[in-house]
């Protein structure tokens, strides 16, 4: 068996008996009635035992399914079965523009598609484009669609470069969105009180 994020291929051993055989395979998830079939191959009743192979797509990550082979032939049916899961892979993430840049802060934003496991995101930022500081991990959950998120970050320094990107981590392994950069806005003047002088006015 061979096994992927969303696919896996099945494969059985049959011995036709010297009687022209149909095989297909059937998978269903634990739990679930829902039934997908393979194409049938035919396996000639010359032939010696035969590996059918048959690969199933478009699965639910992180997910266990029942599979049966099934072979038929004039002297009748015979049905094996295996559990075979889906594994996990890493997030996809996005590093999207910051908001609220200030002199000394600034919200980061991205976007993580947890890819049906449990995920936490976060954002890597610094002065370098090695960065070296990472914001707190937050949760995000684990569904398949895009999740954006965003943190808040402070103590910058004004009229600064910074480069950020964001980043997850699931049960696969770890995903990391582009690297972009902001620039903390400059410290306003303070401003400038200007003493009144003493005048004196004849009239």
């Amino acid at each position: 068996t061979s096994i992927g994020g969303q696919a896996f291929s099945v494969s059985s051993l049959v011995n036709p008996n010297a009687a022209l055989t149909a095989v297909h395979f059937e998978c269903s998830k634990v739990g679930d009635p829902t039934v997908l079939l393979s194409a049938t191959n035919l396996v000639s009743a010359g032939g010696g035992p035969v590996t059918i192979s048959s690969e199933f797509d478009q699965l639910a990550l992180s997910t266990c399914y029942t599979c049966r082979v099934i072979a038929l032939n004039a002297g009748g049916t015979t049905s094996a079965t295996q559990t075979v899961c889906t594994l996990p892979i890493a997030p996809s993430v996005t590093t999207s523009a910051a908001t609220g840049v200030s002199p000394t802060t600034a919200t980061l934003a991205g976007s993580v598609v947890p890819n049906g496991s449990a995920t936490v995101a976060s954002f890597q930022f610094g002065t370098t484009p090695a960065m070296g500081n990472s914001t707190t991990p937050s949760s995000i959950g684990g569904g398949t669609a895009p999740v954006p998120f965003t943190q808040p970050i402070s103590g910058l320094l004004p009229n600064t470069l910074y480069y950020y990107r964001a980043m997850a981590t699931n049960a696969a392994g770890q995903g990391t969105g582009g690297v972009a950069v902001l620039t903390t806005r400059q410290t306003p003047p303070q401003p400038t009180v200007v003493s009144p002088t003493n005048s004196l006015t004849i009239a």
